[in-house]
Order: structure tokens, then sequence, then C-alpha cells
């Protein structure tokens, strides 16, 4: 089954191989997305991916992090994990990785920070809203996702929908959490796939209809000079919701 507006992802996906920094800076630029088909090999991977399978066998990879309120509300629900966090070196040498950082510089420019890694793990049944990550208005307060997908993405486990160009709209408007936009488009992402998605712009996932696990990778930076802890906040098409307290924002 094509995904929607297949044709368009020809506007934000570049050449395999192709890594070129004006192109990245531009694409990033005008659409808030930039997808980098085969841009690290399994084996660059395959320490990264033994530890994600560890880590979805123990306990606590089972209860849903978005729960309660945000679940209810808000539709949504994954299974968080920092694993730079706990110190897991495989990340860590997938964080420092040179090609990551050059791409990273040519998306937001020279100085970015944040050093941290956000593991996204849905399981059967679960979904993530239409959603922007951070609520500054201001064009240099944001967030870059960098996504690596470890795994090809089964579009039936969860299809990455976004709407490029939305990152230059302002706040995503009300409406039903998971209902199809005009312009979206649909992404499966194949194993070794980076795309840079600008908090800003408008992105969901699409329910979990299988029992496989389905990864993302998100190695968070910020441009130089912006505040920290942005993505405190994430709005979504039914309102605001503080991720510390994890409640809603009046």
């Amino acid at each position: 089954m094509p995904l929607p507006n297949e044709a368009k992802l020809a506007d934000i996906t570049l050449p395999v191989g192709c890594i070129d920094p004006e192109r990245v800076a531009a694409t990033f630029a005008t659409h808030g997305v930039v997808i980098l088909p085969s841009l690290f090999s399994i084996q660059q991977m395959q320490a990264a991916r033994e530890s994600l399978l560890a880590w979805a066998a123990t306990p606590s990879s089972h209860r849903p992090s978005n729960h309660g309120a945000v679940f209810q509300v808000h539709q949504t629900a994954v299974v968080s994990w920092g694993p730079i966090q706990a110190g897991d070196p495989a990340f860590i040498a997938l964080r420092d990785h040179p090609l990551l950082r050059s791409l990273t510089a040519a998306a937001i420019g020279l100085g970015a920070t944040g050093n941290g890694c956000l593991v996204m793990l849905s399981r059967n049944g679960h979904r993530q809203a239409w959603h922007q990550d951070t609520s500054s208005a201001d064009p240099g307060q944001f967030v870059l996702n960098r996504l690596l997908y470890l795994w090809d993405i089964d579009p039936q486990a969860g299809t990455l929908y976004c709407v490029p160009g939305s990152h230059r709209r302002g706040i995503i408007p009300p409406g039903e959490p998971h209902e199809s936009l005009p312009d979206e488009v649909g992404l499966a992402p194949r194993a070794g796939t980076l795309v840079l998605i600008h908090s800003r712009c408008f992105h969901r996932v699409s329910v979990n209809a299988t029992h496989d696990l389905r990864f993302s990778v998100n190695f968070r930076a910020q441009p130089a000079g912006s505040t920290e802890h942005l993505d405190r906040y994430g709005v979504y098409r039914t309102g605001t919701h503080d991720f510390v307290t994890n409640k809603a924002v009046v």
C-alpha cells in the first residue's frame, strides 16, 4: 500500500550517500524535515540494537511512559528510555559519530547543544497523536529531532506522518488527534535511515497494529544559544502538556 503523498517524499529525501551540507540546510529550512536513507550500516548499529532488545525484555519497558492524562486526553502512548543517560556505550558512540555531528551542524549551525537520547518503543496498540515537541513561537527556540531507525519500519507497526513546512505555521490547530491532514506525508524508514525533524513541524505516529516492537531513537539537539529544556512543553491538538509535571497547561 503506497504511503500518503508519496510523490512529496522526493522533496524531503536526499539521494543515498548525499550528505551535502548546503542541501541539508536548504531542505531543513524549507520543509523542516530531511530524510537521509542508508546513512548507517547494520554493523554500525548492531551494538545499539542488542542494547534495545535487552532493555525491551525488562519489566520497565512494558508500562507506557505517557500514561494517565497524556494517554486519555491526547491519545498518546509509548514507552521511553534514555540509554545515554543510563551510560550505554553503544548509543554514546552513535551520538558522537562524526557524520551525525556534521549533519547536525548543517541543519542548525555550529555549537549545537544536547547530549541525551530518547528511545521511543511502541508496542501493540501504542501510537502518538499529532503534536509539536516545543511550544515557543521564537524561530530560534526549537529542538532538532534526529531520529535514527535501527530496524526497517513496517507501516502497520506505526507510520511516521509529518506535514513538511508546518514548522513555519505557528501552533498546531486544535482538532482530532489522529485524523489525516491534507499535506501530510507518510514515512516508513528503512534500517540505517536518519530523519531530521524540526520540533515545530507537525508529526504523529500511527497505531502499532502488529505484535512487533517499533523502536525510534532520537538524539535531540538544540541550536547554540537556545533556551534549555525547550521540550518540557509539548503541543497537541487537544492542548499543551507539561512533561515534567505530567499535567495539562491551562
